[in-house]
């Protein structure tokens, strides 16, 4: 039986609080450990606005940052954050100014804010092997979460269990997204499209994990990401398909160390056939029907009956006047601009209620126009070509980098995004520090402590993989 928003949303919008409030009176780093999952996880609490974990954390740790010190360690990157701020400020004036979308213009600029404390937080706490390793566990323990919960939606699905589905607001309506007879899971994120990254990306982490785990640990977190993998495709998200298309192309040129992978996934396909070939056929149905029905909705555009995709009206938008993408709309005004120009139903409700943007390409354009879409997707390539090495942690990041930003080309992902390009910034200044000192690498004994200060955190987190260094 599915269920929309109820007593699940303030427990866990409660529980990250908390979550945060003691990894910051004890040790921040601690906040790695659950920082994937508060990014993803979809709770939400009217309050003005439906205010999320996603949402609201990250301005929590920018204040943190700025006023209790930690703000220094990422000083030397103030340059980045003066290009958003004035980014920002100015669009954020020229929607004031034009004055049709009320305090909308404000509350993007506490989103892009928002967008920098995750950054910043990533950059500022991974600054060493100790946090690096954290955020992989972090990674993992986000993609264990979404998929026990996951799992639990396929079993109560088929035995007639509540389940939280995908949630439409504060008002207790929900929506099922069900293909070919197949739950199209989407965890305790907001849709199933949301959801198929991160469990990838969870998948991912743990696969580096198990690397250097031994026993009983290292077949959970093999057997973890497995099914996490697994519950990825369950998501029949196409967009997360095309993207996970250019990461596996992108990355077997960037690195051989994929390519021993494919043999085991054509291994795992041909087993499956075999073993449930009446399940496979059922879920390769429905993956042709989704896409299918995607194809037709890109091939008939404006001209459908019933459009709900605000992607075609911005597409049209910008294909009438290109310089909407390259001067911008000013901050937050794209909503009330389709509005105007299509009519309700695109950007606006009949009832008002903000219509979002999934692709974040023409949701940055429009709100910052080209610098920031260069800020942002030149950025992340320049941040991508700095994580070098030939070990598995370089390996792992850049893949997971890459299919977090490629799937905001179709997807809102970019709370976990900014976070990623932080941690990965995070490890090219590792890198580069590791580079500059002479004599042998560090050896995989723990760093020595002055007295009274705090061990390293999580399971072996006091060094990164032999191959890492």
């Amino acid at each position: 039986m599915p269920t929309g928003f109820g007593l699940i949303d303030y427990v866990g919008f409660g529980a990250c609080l908390a979550f945060t409030a003691w990894a910051l009176a004890t040790d921040p780093r601690r906040l790695l450990l659950g920082m994937p999952f508060i990014l993803t996880s979809y709770f939400i609490v009217p309050f003005v606005t439906l205010l999320s974990p996603a949402q609201t954390i990250p301005l929590i740790l920018l204040g943190w940052m700025v006023l209790a010190g930690p703000f220094d360690a990422i000083r030397r990157h103030h340059n980045t954050v003066i290009l958003i701020a004035c980014l920002v400020f100015v669009n954020l004036a020229a929607a004031m100014l034009i004055g049709d979308s009320g305090s909308r213009p404000i509350m993007r600029s506490m989103h892009y804010a928002t967008l920098t404390g995750a950054f910043l937080f990533g950059l500022w706490a991974c600054r060493n092997p100790e946090g690096l390793r954290l955020a992989m566990w972090g990674f993992a323990i986000c993609a264990a979460i979404h998929s026990a919960y996951a799992l639990y939606q396929l079993f109560a699905f088929q035995t007639g269990l509540p389940f939280r589905a995908i949630v439409r607001g504060s008002s207790g309506s929900y929506s099922l997204a069900v293909s070919n007879g197949i739950l199209r899971v989407n965890g305790l994120a907001s849709e199933p499209k949301r959801a198929a990254y991160v469990f990838f990306a969870g998948a991912l982490a743990a696969l580096y994990l198990a690397d250097s785990a031994r026993g009983l640990m290292r077949i959970g977190l093999r057997g973890g990401a497995s099914v996490a993998a697994v519950l990825s495709l369950v998501t029949l998200s196409g967009s997360f398909f095309a993207s996970i298309v250019l990461t596996v192309g992108a990355m077997s040129i960037q690195s051989k160390r994929l390519w021993k992978f494919l043999p085991l996934a054509a291994l795992g396909v041909g087993l499956a056939v075999l073993v449930s070939p009446g399940v496979v056929a059922s879920f390769s149905n429905a993956l042709t029907s989704q896409v299918d029905d995607r194809l037709e909705e890109v091939s008939v555009g404006l001209d459908a009956d019933r459009i709900y995709r605000q992607e075609f009206f911005a597409q049209q938008l910008v294909e009438d006047d290109p310089t909407t993408l390259v001067f911008g709309l000013g901050l937050g005004r794209y909503n009330q601009v389709l509005s105007d120009t299509f009519g309700y139903g695109a950007g606006l409700a009949p009832n008002g209620a903000l219509l979002p943007l999934n692709s974040q390409i023409f949701e940055i354009g429009f709100d910052l126009g080209l610098p920031g879409l260069l800020a942002f997707y030149l950025g992340s390539l320049v941040i991508l070509s700095r994580i070098r090495g030939g070990g598995l942690y370089p390996f792992y990041l850049r893949f997971i980098v890459l299919v977090v930003i490629l799937q905001s080309v179709f997807v809102q992902s970019l709370y976990l995004g900014a976070f990623v390009l932080g941690v990965a910034v995070a490890f090219a200044e590792v890198q580069r520090r590791r580079s500059r000192v002479p004599g042998p690498v560090a050896t995989r004994s723990p760093p020595t402590h002055r007295a009274g200060s705090r061990p390293p955190l999580g399971p072996r987190s006091h060094t990164l993989a032999p191959s890492d260094r």
